[in-house]
């Protein structure tokens, strides 16, 4: 019991590592900054490392809104910092799951679209368009509930929409025997519950203090929505998932989430 917090410690610098480019020193005897994480264990701390990774763009956003900046460059500057702080790492996962589910007629076919670096014209016409919506959205809570708030819904927006996908992890088997996903492990449904928990906590109680019960609901379960349809897909078109697939649903609900409580 007494390891239970360093280990809790360890887990959370290494989800934040996986996730993103932030640099964090070793912290205790149980945190390895070098190896994989184990997502057997180690996801039940993706909610509290999400917020860690979307406190840069947060911070930003909230300290533009005391500038006379118009809300859509202040939704674009904090999408850039994010898209700073993660490397891309979602976005160019939108792209390729668009470019394989949209111009590959085999499975094979798919998966080997999926692999490529080049963008195509479904990933980036994919990419664009999230981007936009993002911006719209996040420039539109601006106008309706003022900078900071939108800067503490993006950090629960963050929170919510990275979680669900391990949904997806858990739910489908690695479509590709060399994946990611097989060295890291897969979620127990344990961590998977309790991931699940804290996100839902987390967006569930900033959304109803922000823009209400209603539509925080609303958002709640489009993503849930979003995510089930994203994990059929998936099955449909690789029967199985890749670190690409859970990418691009943290791109579809996070939109998803953006809509709803902009309805």
């Amino acid at each position: 019991m007494a390891d239970l917090l360093p280990r809790l410690v360890a887990e959370t610098a290494a989800m934040v590592r996986f996730y993103s480019r932030l640099t964090i020193p070793r912290l205790n005897r149980f945190d390895e900054p070098a190896a994989m994480p184990d997502f057997g264990t180690a996801a039940r701390m993706l909610p509290l490392a999400s917020i860690i990774i979307g406190l840069p763009a947060a911070a930003a956003l909230a300290a533009g809104g005391q500038t006379a900046l118009p809300a859509p460059m202040l939704a674009a500057l904090a999408l850039a910092i994010q898209m700073m702080t993660t490397g891309v790492f979602h976005e160019d996962g939108l792209a390729d799951t668009a470019d394989g589910f949209g111009g590959g007629w085999t499975r094979a076919r798919k998966l080997e679209i999926m692999k490529d670096s080049r963008i195509g014209s479904y990933g980036s016409a994919a990419l664009i368009l999230a981007t936009l919506i993002r911006i719209l959205g996040y420039a539109g809570l601006i106008g309706a509930v003022g900078a900071t708030a939108t800067a503490v819904l993006f950090v629960a927006i963050a929170v919510i929409s990275r979680s669900v996908v391990l949904t997806i992890f858990v739910a489908l088997p690695a479509a590709r025997e060399d994946g990611a996903g097989n060295a890291a492990g897969r979620p127990t449904l344990a961590t998977l519950a309790l991931a699940l928990a804290l996100s839902a906590a987390i967006a569930g109680a900033i959304g109803i203090v922000i823009v209400g019960a209603a539509k925080t609901a609303l958002a709640l379960c489009l993503v849930g929505i979003g995510t089930y349809v994203m994990g059929r897909l998936s099955a449909r078109h690789i029967q199985g998932q890749t670190g690409d697939v859970l990418g691009a649903t943290q791109q579809v609900t996070e939109v998803l989430f953006l809509v709803a409580v902009l309805a």
